[in-house]
């Protein structure tokens, strides 16, 4: 694979989505517009209802949820997230992969740009639009990119930074950050459909990354990070049974408790149902 009050809120949104710049021809006539959007969920108990506005009908939109008060993690510490930042640069969607295999010379769509992704933010966070050539979405890849310029709203940790979580664990502050510049890739067993005006929405289930990770480590003041990876016995094994520090517990659990789906119904979350790649 060779980021809203007021009006203001809708010139940012239009100036994301048309300063992009698609990485290949497959933009000819007739083939579906469809929005790209990112939010966080927690568990469906936790989920609050919007009636849709006339924009919501015209610019196809998804707002993150914001994470429970608080979540316990798999031994049963009391976790509190207040922040989670990630920065995308290249996305690519890709049509002719199994979840399972390898990279394939296929068709797919690429855009570029740099976004920088409020998860928790109520606020809608639609950050790239356009047609697409192929309709059926089996992949894809975005891959991470530090922050040269802090975003507005960011917290300052953020700077240079390409993932950022803030939280607390039984009262004791921690954070997550990395510099990484790799892939994240979402994909699963099930093909998603792309129709005319649709919303593609990534949805990163962090009450899900917190349940199956063993936090108790984290007993006073800790920064996870690339060079402080805070080693743990079996943290984490329904992400990544060969983790061994609570830094890898964090970036594997972001992309494999993600998911990629159609919003149809609009209501900012992938239900039950609704086409999905998991």
């Amino acid at each position: 694979m060779n980021n809203f009050k007021s009006m203001s809120k809708l010139v940012i949104l239009l100036l994301t989505c048309f300063g992009c710049q698609k990485g290949n021809e497959n933009t000819t006539t007739g083939n579906p517009v469809v929005s790209l959007a990112a939010t966080s969920s927690a568990s469906n108990a936790t989920v609050a209802q919007f009636k849709p506005s006339l924009l919501d009908l015209i610019l196809p939109k998804a707002v993150a949820y914001p994470a429970p008060a608080a979540l316990l993690d798999s031994a049963g510490n009391t976790v509190s997230i207040q922040s989670v930042w990630v920065n995308f640069g290249q996305i690519e969607f890709k049509f002719d992969e199994l979840h399972t295999g390898t990279e394939v010379n296929g068709d797919s769509v690429e855009f570029s740009g740099s976004h920088s992704i409020d998860l928790l933010s109520p606020a809608p966070t639609t950050f790239v639009s356009g047609p697409i050539k192929v309709t059926q979405i089996r992949r894809i890849k975005m891959k991470l990119i530090r922050t040269s310029i802090l975003p507005a709203g960011a917290p300052s940790g953020l700077l240079n930074k390409s993932i950022y979580v803030q939280g607390t664990v039984n009262g004791n502050n921690f954070t997550y950050s990395t510099q990484d510049e790799t892939e994240i890739e979402i994909a699963g067993p099930q093909i998603v459909s792309a129709t005319e005006n649709s919303t593609l929405l990534i949805e990163l289930k962090i009450a899900n990354l917190i349940k199956k990770t063993n936090l108790s480590a984290i007993t006073g003041t800790t920064n996870i990070n690339d060079n402080n990876r805070i080693s743990y016995a079996n943290p984490c094994h329904l992400i990544n049974a060969s983790a061994s520090d609570l830094f890898t517990c964090f970036r594997s659990g972001i992309q494999t408790e993600s998911n990629l789906g159609r919003d149809d119904d609009r209501n900012f979350q992938l239900d039950v149902g609704e086409n999905s790649v998991k």
